[in-house]
């Protein structure tokens, strides 16, 4: 399809979700990957719209199921759910400043206070599960089960790279082995698998490409194509990798203190929550790295091999 017709259709859809009275204006393509298109419309008289597009149309379904049940979490600030049809979903546009972008504009003292509050934010979808449980049903994608197969296919792919990279100098030593191993794997299994009775609300993919700034500094949360059932230290890794190591162990204790406020997390000790989101990290580094091999973002030559071994390392340190 060429991008002038799925604009066109895209135009059509849009119209069809905000009825015929709708004066619809300019577009911009934000964002075109395989399976996913999103414009900004500008409409007349009216809020600016995010419309997105997805294949298969049961993800669409999902996102505006779920994204509908958020929008009335009251401490939970996300774009406002217009209408869904087939493929596409129209959402308000929501006008603030990539998350991502503060930590080279602030100093780092001001850039940890903002992760502490992102943290609280994750406090309040965390605690958000029963109101959506009732307004939706989010999939359960931390079971042991779903954890084992993925980590099992992470590791393939990884243990392939490493092949592939051994000729540019990439010599792993016995911890980036350890990083890859059926121990460290299990460990990882064992501290992040949930069940329904212990879940929280899971984002499923809090990084800091999904949160806005607003205007009126309040944090905005996008993307709730992902929401589940699924254990909170993966949703806190994002936060804790963008602080510097010794600022990680305070947002932890930051995180369970503000959840069994709200009850959550009830009984669990400080020593055991920080063994926790260090599993919760060491998770999301393994699949980032096999997010970026598959897509094929990474570095390539010695730099690819570097890169591919930070991680590792960093996973390695993490878990043992």
């Amino acid at each position: 399809m060429t991008p002038r017709w799925a604009e066109f259709r895209a135009r059509r859809a849009l119209a069809r979700i905000l009825g015929p009275h709708a004066r619809i204006g300019r577009s911009v393509l934000l964002r075109s990957r395989t399976h996913t298109r999103i414009w900004r419309f500008d409409v007349e008289g009216g809020v600016a719209t995010v419309l997105k597009w997805k294949e298969p149309n049961a993800r669409v379904e999902y996102e505006a199921r779920h994204l509908r049940a958020i929008n009335a979490v009251v401490d939970v600030r996300s774009p406002r759910l217009l209408g869904c049809e087939g493929a596409y979903l129209a959402q308000e546009f929501r006008v603030g400043r990539p998350f991502g972008s503060l930590r080279a504009e602030l100093p780092y003292a001001e850039y940890r206070a903002q992760v502490f509050a992102v943290v609280r934010t994750l406090v309040a979808i965390h605690a958000a599960r029963d109101l959506v449980l009732a307004a939706a049903a989010p999939r359960e994608r931390m079971t042991r089960r779903a954890l084992e197969s993925r980590l099992r296919r992470a590791r393939a792919e990884i243990e392939a790279e490493v092949g592939r990279v051994r000729g540019d100098g990439f010599a792993p030593p016995d911890a980036r082995r350890a990083a890859l191993s059926p121990a460290c794997l299990e460990t990882l299994v064992a501290d992040l698998h949930a069940e329904r009775p212990e879940a929280v609300l899971g984002h499923g993919d809090f990084h800091a490409g999904n949160l806005l700034v607003g205007e009126d500094a309040e944090l905005i949360v996008l993307d709730w194509g992902r929401l589940s059932l699924a254990t909170p230290w993966c949703d806190l890794a994002h936060p804790l990798l963008a602080l510097q190591v010794p600022d990680r162990v305070a947002a932890v204790d930051h995180y369970l203190a503000a959840a069994q406020t709200r009850g959550l997390l009830l009984g669990l000790e400080p020593a055991q929550a920080q063994r926790l989101a260090r599993s919760g990290m060491a998770y999301t580094l393994l699949i980032a790295a096999r997010r970026s091999l598959r897509s094929g973002r990474e570095a390539r030559g010695a730099r690819r091999g570097r890169d591919l071994g930070a991680r590792l390392d960093a996973v390695s340190a993490l878990v043992g």
